[in-house]
This record gives structure tokens, sequence and C-alpha cells, in this order.
């Protein structure tokens, strides 16, 4: 199996989180981020071990950035009266990914950031009460 196909999985089971969290249906969307995770690691090693490409780069970083941006939005569908902090999140998730690219100018993947957010969404699910 290819990266890019790895990776595409990767966001359709972002995107098939977003309604569940839309929903409140918080432990599916979370489940649905774990196997995110879970595919994005999987086409990092693959990119690695075949040989990356300038397009494979390209569609993982336009489509990490895409679904991670997209999952604040589905919290504030969930609960509108706490979408002024999924904004604030979301504002300081897309001047992190500008900065990362203006700094570095490469597409290499931000583990470490990854770690951490992915920590912080999971959070949100299991207590969605703390979002704001």
């Amino acid at each position: 199996m290819s990266a890019n196909i790895l990776t595409v999985a990767a966001a359709l089971a972002g995107t098939v989180a977003l309604p569940e969290i839309g929903y409140r249906k918080y432990f599916f969307g979370l489940g649905f981020l774990v196997l995110r995770g879970v595919l994005d690691i999987a086409d990092g090693a693959v990119a690695r071990s075949r040989g990356t490409t300038a397009f494979g780069g390209y569609l993982d970083r336009l489509l990490d950035l895409v679904i991670t941006a997209a999952v604040p939005f589905a919290f504030a569908l969930a609960e509108p009266e706490r979408a002024l902090a999924a904004m604030f999140l979301l504002l300081g998730l897309v001047a992190r990914a500008a900065a990362s690219t203006a700094v570095s100018g490469d597409n290499t993947p931000l583990l470490v950031g990854k770690s951490e957010l992915f920590v912080a969404f999971a959070a949100a699910c299991v207590f969605p009460q703390w979002f704001s």
C-alpha cells in the first residue's frame, strides 16, 4: 500500500470523526481520531521506507492541516456556546502551521506538536465540558 493511499485513508477517518463530534458522540469521534493517528503514523513509515515524493509530502501536510483545523469547528457545532474558544484554537493552529512552513520551508512532520494536539483533542472528547 502506498503512503498516499494511507494519507487519504487517514483524512477519511478524520472526516468521519467530525460529524460524530458535531453530534456530541465524542467517544465515536475519538475512535476515528485514533484511527486517523494510526494511519498518519503508518503513512509516514511507508513514505520513509519507500522514499517520499514532493506530491506526497504536500498531500500529507495539506490533509493533516485541513482535518486538524476542522476538529475545533466540529466542537463548535456540538456546543455553539463554546464557538469562540474553538475559533481561537483554530486561529492558533493555522498560525502554527504557517509559521512552521515559513521558517523551515519544508514538509517535515511535526510529531511532537501532533502528539500534544492529539492529547488535547482526546481530552476534549472525553471531557467536552473542559473544551473552553
